[in-house]
This record gives structure tokens, sequence and C-alpha cells, in this order.
């Protein structure tokens, strides 16, 4: 009797310390959230799909861009920075040809940083695109040592120039080739109104000239070079008309030989030097 009651608490004891599990009963598995995760993702695809499908369908792209109002900037160059912009990818699938995806300010943006025009107006029409552009007036060359560029009355660098600018606008020539920018503002307005003036000044002297030169670093001057080789050195921000008189009081009374000069210096007042 005593083994018998043993026997039964051993065997007791034995399955009392493990689980029991009936093999033809087992534990159902939870798949719902498995379930869950594939819709989720094929929801997602689903979802990608559609939206590849709409924005590209041919109803919603822009098919025709409308420019206006270009003069002197190139047609070609003005065409591809727009190009460039349509073809810029969003969220690595769709691009901005989409009329939805299309962003006036982001393209107005795009043109100002390589044009720099004085106004841009971009209006979307359907599947069409309107742009008008308003140019800087072109009216001056900045050359540096390895570049030159087109530049407005504000002094604004328009764009880079071309061989029909240079033979045809007023030289200015940066003597410290200071490296600039599409944008940069290089002179102020009042700078080239004097500068001008000034040169109404010598045409009307007879003084014939090449450029108009600056040094912003070391000597600090602004300068035109004749074309007998002498500099007129002058204060842009003085008084024009004084300077001009003082010029033709020298070189009526002073000087008598224009090849030996080297230059005359308008810049301090009722002094004049030349050498």
């Amino acid at each position: 009797m005593r083994r018998r009651d043993y026997f039964r608490k051993t065997q007791q004891k034995r399955y009392a310390s493990r689980s029991y599990k009936n093999p033809y009963f087992r534990d159902r598995i939870d798949r719902r959230p498995l379930i869950i995760l594939i819709g989720i993702l094929i929801s997602f695809i689903a979802a990608i799909v559609l939206l590849s499908v709409f924005f590209s369908h041919s109803s919603l792209l822009v098919r025709e861009i409308n420019v206006k109002g270009r003069e002197t900037i190139s047609k070609t160059e003005i065409e591809n920075t727009i190009r460039e912009y349509m073809n810029e990818s969003v969220f690595f699938i769709f691009t901005k040809q989409n009329r939805f995806l299309f962003n006036n300010e982001q393209l107005t943006k795009k043109l100002q940083e390589k044009f720099t025009f004085r106004e841009i107006k971009i209006e979307k029409n359907d599947n069409r695109v309107d742009i008008q552009l308003i140019e800087r007036t072109s009216y001056l060359i900045w050359q540096t040592s390895d570049s030159s560029f087109v530049v407005d009355l504000d002094g604004v660098i328009i764009r880079k120039a071309e061989a029909q600018d240079v033979s045809s606008l007023p030289l200015f020539v940066d003597r410290n080739n200071v490296e600039v920018q599409i944008g940069n503002v290089v002179l102020s307005s009042e700078e080239i109104f004097s500068v001008f003036r000034f040169q109404e000044y010598l045409r009307v002297q007879k003084i014939l000239f090449v450029q108009t030169e600056f040094d912003r670093l070391a000597g600090k001057w602004t300068g035109i070079l004749t074309e007998v080789g002498y500099r007129i050195l002058l204060d842009a921000t003085g008084d024009i008309e004084a300077q001009a008189e003082r010029l033709d009081l020298v070189m009526r009374e002073k000087v008598k030989d224009v090849l030996s000069l080297e230059y005359i210096d308008l810049r301090f007042g009722d002094h004049v030097y030349y050498k």
C-alpha cells in the first residue's frame, strides 16, 4: 500500500513539474498580426502604383511652355533650364512635369539663380505654362582675368557675356580679379552714372578711351584708360563737372605731349597730379 502511494505521488510530482499538452488539441497560432502586416504592405504597393499612374498620365503633364519677353538671353539656355527643372524627381518616382508637382516659385528661383531677370511671371493653364520675362537692361561688361559678365545699370551681374556683348557694350575692368557670380552687385548705380557722365565730358574734349578700370583693394581708384595709353584717375563719388573742368585746364595749359603721359589724377580737389 505504501509502495502504491509512493508511486502515485511520484507521478503527480513529475506531471506537476512540467506543462502537459494534449497532442490532439494543440493551441492555435494567432496569425492576425501577420495578415494585417501583409494587408498594409499590399495597400502601400497599390497606392504607389495608383499614384504613379495618376501622376504620369498624359492629361496631367505639362506639355507646352510658352516663354515671352526674352530679348538678349539665349532662348536655348532658358529652355534647358526649364527642362532641367521639369525633369527633377519627386520621391524618386515622379517628376515636376506633372502640373500638380510643378511649382511656380521653385522655377522662378531656378531661373533667377542663373540669369537674374528683373521680373518673372509664371502662370499655369491646364497643360500649358506661360512665362513672362522682363530682362534687366544690359549696359556694360564687367571683366576679370578669366571671365566677362553683362551688368545692368544697378550694377547687378545679369549673365555671362557673349561675343556680341563684348563688342558693343562699354568695358569695365576689375584689376583685382575678384571672383563673382550671377546676381552679385559689382558696382553701385551712382558709380555707373558718374563714370558715364565723366566719359561724356571726355568725348566733348575729344579724348578717346578704351576702358574703365577699378582697383578696390590696394590703390582704391577708378581710372579711364585712354586710347594713347595714359590713365585718368577720378573720384566717382565727387563732383564730376569740377573734375572734368580741371582735366580740361590741365590738358590745355600743362600737358605738352600726351604721348609722354602716364596718368592724370583728379581725385584730390584743386590739386591735380600728373606724370
